[in-house]
Parts: structure tokens; C-alpha cells; sequence
């Protein structure tokens, strides 16, 4: 089982890189540098990118971070020695973080493998997949609290076999995925109650700003070719609206735009016929219109991420077949469809827009 200690010594110095500082309302965002595999880079958005602070963790291969939504947070999921662990440190660009309880707070997972952390609105809790690591229970949702430094199962049961958490930006809910029903169960916290969005549904989910849509992934396994939509859940009135035709490719790496569009990553022609590639792709729920805005041969687009600029999306750029190249960032301009390198050696974008 999961054990949840605070650390009384020093493990995570942050220093300044070469680099200008970000003037007042500059365009931020962070990124996983995958040469060392243990720093997570806040840079400005630019072409390229410019380097400005590199979070170093001693000891610890980062495989994924994830920020608050006040920004005082960072969780980080890594490797340490072989066994999985998750730190939630203070992401102040402090030189050294002193030996007080809200410093660092480490849930150490000994007995099971801690993984995809979601923060809550307030910034105050941190809900993660607890998987066992002797797979003879099935994984569970759990929550850490910040304030108190203790941790709770969802819903108090150790057992509730869900996974992939992803809380809602607006109100105390949580979409999660129950896999041995292949369903997506939204939990209210405050009323500690579960919804079913009534469908065949995958684990790939996106929120809205307000909370009240939840952009899907809706299965179709009545044949043997599995088939695929994007559909968004209206948490108010309770429909699943398709917006895309079934396809056979998988849907990935959705992501809600502030507005209204819905940005996501699909097999797609690329710009010479009979050419593929891993495109993005934007879905307009107002219009039920779904278009490709790359064309790309051989290349896979993941990681999508919003900046804050609405009509600019941070894509990890990679090989799609063959050897893998060390990914890139690239920001893709939905108006103009132009495409710019930010960041080399470079994934995981995420938003850092105060």
C-alpha cells in the first residue's frame, strides 16, 4: 500500500538557467527535458523557446509532472532506484526549500506504482492511480490533501477498481474510468455520489472551462474492427453528443481549448496521397464540425496543450514509424495553420499562464 511521508531534508533545488526573465504577462509554459530525464523546464513561448528556470530533482528520473492550478504546486511522478515514486514539492523559484511541512511533501509508494495525478480547483487536493505492484488487486483512485499531509481512497473504498483521474476546473468533480466496465464515472465529492456517462467510453477525457461538458472517447466493439468517436458529455442536462464520424484510428490527447474548441490527435492523410500521419484535429461543438489543421507524412502529434492565446496549441512532435527521434515542442497557429519549433529534446507541454 501507498505510504505518504513528509522529508525533512533538502531534495529538490531549483536554479536559474541562461535565459532573459519573463516580462509582466509573458506567454509561460513548462516542459519535461528528456536529455537528463530529471528536469522540468519553465520557459517563454517563443520560437524558439527561451529557457528561463530548471527544476532539478536529486535522484529521481521524471516521467511526468503535473502543476496546480495556483501554480504553488508541482506533482511529480518519476522512478528512484528502480521503484515508482511521486513528490509533490512547493513551485516557488526558491534557491533552496527549507525543512518545514509545506516545502515537500513526498507520498512514497513502496508496495504500488503511484501514477497520473490531477489536481482539484482549489489547488488542495491531489487525486492518483494507486496500482499494485503484485497486480492481484485492481488499481484504485486515491487523494492526497495537502494542508494535512494524509492521504484517503476515493469515496473511502480501497477497492473501487477506477482509474485515470482528471478533475473538473470549476466544481468538485471527478472524471474517472472504470475499466472493467469500459464506463466513464463522474464523482461529486460533495455529494458523494457517481454519474455513468451512458456509453462505452475510454479513459481519454478533457473538461471544459465551467466544467459542465466532458469531452470523451466513445467505443464501438460490435465488430471486430473497434471503432472510435469523440463525443462530448453534457454534465447538465445528461446527453453524449458524437462529434466524429466512427473511425478505426484511435482518438488521443484531447485537450478543451478556453473557448470552445476541442483539439485532439488522430491518424489522418498527410500531405501527399496515400500518406498518413498522426494529426491534430479540431472539433467545434457549437457546429458538430470536426477539421484536420496538420498534414504531416510519417510524423505523430501527442501531448497537445493549449497556450494561452486560444488560437495556439503546444504539440509534441515525433516519428510516427521507425526509430524514434528525442521529441520536439512545436506551436501550431489554428488561424493560420503555421507551424514553429519552440523546444528540442522536449515533451510534456504544460500551461503555466498566471
Amino acid at each position: 500500500m501507498c505510504l505518504l511521508v513528509f522529508i525533512a531534508a533538502v531534495l529538490m533545488v531549483a536554479y536559474l538557467r541562461s535565459g532573459q526573465r519573463l516580462q509582466s504577462g509573458a506567454l509561460e509554459f513548462a516542459y519535461l527535458d528528456v536529455r537528463s530525464n530529471n528536469g522540468v523546464v519553465i520557459a517563454s513561448a517563443g520560437s524558439p523557446a527561451v529557457n528561463v528556470t530548471k527544476i532539478q530533482q536529486v535522484d529521481l528520473n521524471i516521467t511526468s509532472f503535473v502543476y496546480s492550478p495556483n501554480y504553488a504546486w508541482v506533482a511529480i511522478e518519476g522512478t528512484q532506484r528502480a521503484n515508482a515514486r511521486m513528490l509533490i514539492v512547493s513551485a516557488q523559484q526558491t534557491l533552496l526549500f527549507a525543512q518545514t511541512r509545506t516545502s515537500i511533501v513526498v507520498p512514497i509508494c513502496d508496495d504500488a506504482v503511484c501514477s497520473a495525478p490531477s489536481w482539484d480547483f482549489q489547488s488542495r487536493w491531489l487525486a492518483y492511480e494507486v496500482s499494485p505492484a503484485n497486480h492481484q488487486e485492481q488499481a484504485a483512485i486515491w487523494l492526497f490533501d495537502t494542508l494535512t499531509g494524509s492521504s484517503k481512497p476515493l469515496l473511502g473504498d480501497k477497492a473501487n477498481g477506477l482509474r485515470s483521474p482528471n478533475w473538473s476546473p470549476a466544481d468538485n468533480k471527478l472524471a474517472t474510468f472504470d475499466p472493467v466496465r469500459s464506463q466513464i464515472v463522474i464523482v461529486d465529492l460533495n455529494a458523494n455520489t457517481r454519474t455513468i456517462i451512458p456509453t462505452k467510453s475510454g479513459e481519454f477525457t478533457a473538461w471544459s472551462t465551467t466544467g459542465q461538458r466532458l469531452a470523451c472517447v466513445l467505443f464501438d466493439f460490435s465488430s471486430e474492427l473497434g471503432l472510435y468517436r469523440l463525443a462530448v458529455a453534457d454534465m447538465g442536462v445528461g446527453t453524449v453528443i458524437p462529434m466524429t464520424d466512427p473511425s478505426p484510428n484511435p482518438i488521443s490527447s484531447i485537450t478543451w481549448e478556453p473557448n470552445s474548441a476541442i483539439a485532439f490527435a488522430q491518424l489522418g492523410p498527410g500531405a501527399q496521397p496515400g500518406t498518413v500521419g498522426q494529426q491534430v484535429w479540431l472539433a467545434d461543438p457549437a457546429t458538430r464540425t470536426v477539421r484536420q489543421i496538420t498534414h504531416e507524412t510519417g510524423v505523430g502529434y501527442g501531448g497537445l496543450k493549449w497556450l494561452r492565446s486560444t488560437n495556439t496549441i503546444l504539440a509534441v512532435k515525433n516519428r510516427l514509424t521507425g526509430i524514434p527521434l528525442d521529441p520536439a515542442i512545436w506551436s501550431i497557429n489554428t488561424d493560420t495553420l503555421n507551424a514553429s519549433l519552440v523546444a528540442l529534446h522536449a515533451t510534456q507541454p504544460a500551461n503555466l499562464v498566471k
